[in-house]
């Protein structure tokens, strides 16, 4: 509460490691987590070496649900925010069968389109041939006018010049990705 007391606490995720990496409130008093897990007991989409983890808690923190998404390699989410009765979850992969069809480098960016439900609508990768990936919590924000703006760091040089061995890259994408 406003003076520091416990209201409550919540614990999540399944019966190996699992992160936390951002916390955003819902619009009804709620939460909504991002992070990475590598318990093989959560509902799943992949997650053969680690994926990554959101959950959904009610204003008493209450795990409502939680999904693991990813490939056979390790994925990782670095932030979610709430976003058109949905949430947008950002994080990276490293699974070449993970957005198989738009993968490009060693590590790619993964933006992911979650409904109410925590199911995935879309998904939208982006990177070059390197690294690409995203830092912890606050990477994706909404942007003025519309859509999402997302900022991360890159090898890429046949996506931007590289200046150094990481450069910052910030990406503005439509509503719909």
């Amino acid at each position: 509460d406003s003076n520091g007391n416990q209201q409550w606490q919540s614990f999540m995720g399944g019966s190996f490691s699992d992160y936390g990496r951002s916390i955003r409130q819902t619009a009804d008093g709620g939460y909504i987590v991002a992070g990475n897990t590598f318990s093989k007991d959560i509902e799943t989409a992949g997650n053969d070496v680690g994926g990554i983890y959101a959950a959904r808690l009610d204003s008493s923190g209450t795990v409502l649900w939680q999904r693991a998404i990813g490939g056979s390699g390790s994925d990782f989410g670095s932030s979610i925010i709430p976003s058109d009765g949905g949430y947008i979850l950002a994080g990276y992969s490293d699974s070449t069968d993970f957005g198989s069809d738009q993968r490009k480098g060693a590590e790619d960016i993964v933006i992911i389109k979650l409904d109410e439900s925590g199911d995935q609508d879309w998904m939208k990768v982006i990177g070059g041939i390197g690294y690409d990936r995203t830092g912890y919590d606050n990477v994706i924000s909404p942007a003025p006018g519309g859509g999402y703006i997302l900022t991360a760091q890159s090898t890429s040089g046949d996506i931007a010049d590289i200046h150094g061995s990481f450069d910052a890259l910030v990406v503005k994408l439509n509503p719909d990705g």
